[in-house]
């Protein structure tokens, strides 16, 4: 039984399938391309099914989901063989291969724990039918229509690109440069009191300085963050706190937010496709759910990017090697088995560097990534070291915020004193493991700087090619792939 997922999302299209239950594709067309945040076209998905040798004709079941703007004129259940919330639209399922997932929906199911069973949340810019919130708690059905919290930050994205060269992820970068800021009381009851016409209104033709780090822009962004926050806790408020809760949809990788929600008593299960980029996940799931087939993942989940393997794994010795360089506070790209699913750089696809170099920001900003000085990098650490230099200990795909509570990390600490860090264990991540063990063993930190492989506006690196043009083209100092060290004297 073959089920495949199109997530039609508009900037974070991907593919995934599943074989009897198993899912064992999954790609996100950027990564292919190397363009970030391109709209795949429809003929790029049938492309894909068939390099990976996938008929049409013995495909059971196609499952996709778009952008989230859709007339609701079709409906099947939110949850398969379920008569009373119905909220996804298909005509006659039952004699046609093809369904359409509603976004949210898609968002819930893309989370490996997912089933109806669980009270799950979702939050985004904006999902089908123009619900920007989405949430289920076994006893009440919630969904909120309007523009959320994701796509608040939307409306400032020309005043931003006035100073952040015109790339894309505004949401992203505004919630590292929203840290300098401070609130504004008066300003944010103004904002509570406001509609949610006028307060978009507002906020899209607040004043613009010309510079950026301006202490009333920062205090605004801060305080735009601080009412979207609000609508978030208004989501979250029916939620019972003694259960687990999937929360999922673009808000869930605000690190800062979640946080938050964690401290104040949620248990929140979130998993890195939790945005747009895993919502071909959840269709697949969907569909063997419709199947009454279970969908099980790769065992090194979430290592699942179908994006070209290194021939082999580093060894110990090449391990070593690279954690001396390290040690001396080199640049090195780490490209290791199959690239990690959704946008954060989980150990296989990195730029690593010492975190204690005392100006390592802006020496890897100008040197390889390019980024905006005000951006924060996060950082790996072996989850049985974590509590002793972060206070949280349990962040295995970095989703929160955490306080850094040691004084000699500056490259990881962000202008409030937190990093985004990822505990890594040896069974997640064993080659990663052995890595930050052998740093540990020259430096006596199990902590590196973790960032993307890439550049600023690139994706990930896809292809052992892209990874060695980027240490042709910037200043990086070594690339390791797989059991191979490269420097700037190598032949490619």
């Amino acid at each position: 039984m073959i089920v495949v997922g199109l997530g039609k999302a508009c900037n974070n299209s991907s593919i995934a399938v599943s074989k009897n239950g198993k899912l064992f594709k999954y790609l996100k067309y950027e990564r292919e391309i190397n363009i970030k945040q391109m709209p795949a076209p429809d003929w790029w998905y049938y492309k894909k099914l068939h390099d990976w040798n996938i008929n049409l004709e013995d495909v059971d079941l196609f499952v996709s989901t778009d952008s989230g703007v859709w007339n609701d004129d079709y409906k099947i259940p939110l949850f398969p063989h379920e008569d009373t919330l119905y909220w996804v639209r298909k005509k006659d399922f039952h004699n046609s291969k093809e369904i359409l997932l509603d976004h949210h929906n898609a968002h819930a199911w893309s989370n490996s724990s997912f089933n109806e069973k669980k009270q799950f949340v979702v939050i985004d810019g904006e999902g089908s039918n123009k619900n920007y919130s989405t949430s289920w708690n076994n006893l009440e059905f919630y969904r909120k229509k309007g523009v959320g919290p994701g796509a608040v930050f939307i409306f400032l994205e020309e005043p931003m690109k006035l100073h952040d060269g015109g790339y894309g992820n505004v949401s992203g970068k505004i919630m590292g440069l929203m840290e300098y800021g401070k609130i504004n009381k008066k300003l944010f009851n103004n904002m509570m009191d406001m509609d949610r016409n006028h307060f978009y209104k507002f906020i899209k033709n607040y004043y613009t300085y010309d510079n950026i780090m301006h202490p009333e822009w920062l205090d605004f962004l801060k305080t735009v963050d601080e009412v979207c926050f609000e609508w978030v806790k208004e989501s979250f408020s029916h939620i019972d706190k003694s259960k687990e809760v999937i929360y999922s949809g673009g808000c869930a990788l605000n690190i800062n937010w979640n946080r938050r929600l964690l401290d104040m008593g949620y248990k929140l299960n979130i998993e890195p496709p939790a945005y747009d980029g895993g919502l071909s996940i959840g269709c697949v799931r969907f569909g063997n759910a419709m199947m009454e087939k279970p969908t099980k993942f790769y065992e090194d989940y979430p290592y699942i990017q179908e994006d070209e393997l290194p021939k082999n794994m580093a060894s110990v010795q090449t391990i070593n090697k690279v954690a001396k360089l390290l040690a001396k506070d080199k640049i090195v790209g780490w490209y290791q088995g199959k690239g990690e699913v959704g946008p954060r750089a989980l150990g296989n696809r990195s730029i690593l560097m010492n975190p204690m170099i005392k100006d390592g920001k802006n020496i890897l900003n100008k040197k390889v990534k390019h980024r905006e000085p005000w951006r924060p990098y996060g950082a790996s650490v072996k989850k049985d070291k974590a509590k002793f230099y972060f206070d949280i200990d349990d962040s295995p795909y970095m989703l929160f915020s955490s306080k850094v509570l040691v004084p000699n990390m500056p490259a990881i600490t962000h202008i409030d004193n937190t990093c985004r860090p990822q505990t890594v264990t040896p069974n997640q991540n064993p080659v990663f493991y052995k890595l930050l063990d052998s740093f540990e063993k020259e430096t006596n930190v199990p902590i590196l700087l973790n960032t993307s492989l890439n550049v600023a506006g690139k994706p990930m690196c896809n292809t052992i090619k892209d990874a060695k043009e980027l240490l042709r083209t910037t200043d990086l100092d070594y690339l390791c792939v797989g059991n191979k060290i490269y420097d700037k004297s190598s032949s490619f």
